[in-house]
């Protein structure tokens, strides 16, 4: 198995822990992945697929990179448009799983050199990743 070639590596299963949030007096559950067997798997789907995301002009990886490209921005003037920034709500729960996968193979056909045989099997890879790291919550 891949995984016991390499020596370091402990593996188990996560275990949830709960999180108080101050402000709400509600909680939010935590399940920390970092030694879950599907963890090597999402990093490597994430080498894989990150040269082809960042090439697209209008990617924005997290919010300190989209702070500095604010700063740099140069507007022409006079200027009449508008900047939007919006954040959803339970945005990683609410991500339906089969159009995401579906998605993500249109744009390995789209945007990227890798054969057929490689488009696949990181979609099945992340397939496998998203329907173990799945949690539902009622």
């Amino acid at each position: 198995m891949l995984l016991q070639l390499i020596q370091h590596l402990q593996i188990r299963l996560s275990h949830m822990y709960v999180v108080w949030k101050i402000k709400t007096f509600a909680t939010r559950p935590i399940v920390p992945s970092f030694t879950a067997p599907t963890d090597l798997a999402a990093k490597w789907i994430h080498e894989q697929l990150l040269p082809y995301v960042i090439s697209i002009p209008t990617i924005c990886m997290d919010s300190l990179a989209y702070t500095r490209e604010l700063d740099n921005l140069i507007l022409p003037m006079p200027w009449t448009g508008l900047i939007v920034c919006l954040d959803v709500v339970a945005l990683y729960p609410s991500i339906p799983m089969k159009d995401s996968l579906q998605a993500t193979m249109q744009f390995l056909k789209e945007n990227t050199p890798l054969p057929n045989e490689a488009q696949l099997m990181i979609i099945k890879i992340m397939e496998w990743v998203v329907s173990i790291f799945l949690v539902v919550f009622q």
